[in-house]
């Protein structure tokens, strides 16, 4: 996977209830080394394991899928200000939010962009 082919959607919130037992996504990245996370790592491994959708949280963790569950709002991008653990110039996610990408061509947007995107990766929206 390229780099140019992802895009990235938004922010999300992690949990989508207030009791925390449901996931934004369910799927965690197989056999994933968290010393290693980057937006473009985690997003070929989910395209390797089939999904459309990557989330970064915490600056070291991977989530994929092909839906979101729950329903997410537009939040501001501050939200995630993580460094992710393999590069510490990029954000991988924040406390209970995601940023979430996409493979391009994938029809998932809401919002608005929140940022200008690093080169190679557009922003469809910031979402909670």
């Amino acid at each position: 996977m390229i780099l140019a082919d992802l895009s990235v959607i938004s922010v999300l919130i992690h949990t989508t209830d207030p009791m925390g037992k449901f996931r934004a996504m369910a799927h965690h990245a197989s056999d994933w080394n968290n010393s290693w996370t980057t937006p473009e790592l985690c997003r070929d491994t989910c395209d390797s394991e089939g999904y459309s959708l990557a989330g970064l949280e915490m600056g070291r963790e991977c989530w994929c899928g092909n839906s979101i569950y729950g329903e997410p709002v537009p939040v501001a991008s501050k939200k995630c200000n993580t460094p992710c653990a393999g590069d510490e110039d990029q954000k991988c996610g924040g406390s209970r939010y995601m940023n979430l990408y996409a493979r391009r061509g994938f029809n998932f947007t809401i919002g608005v962009p929140s940022k200008t995107p690093p080169p190679g990766i557009v922003e469809v929206a910031c979402i909670k």
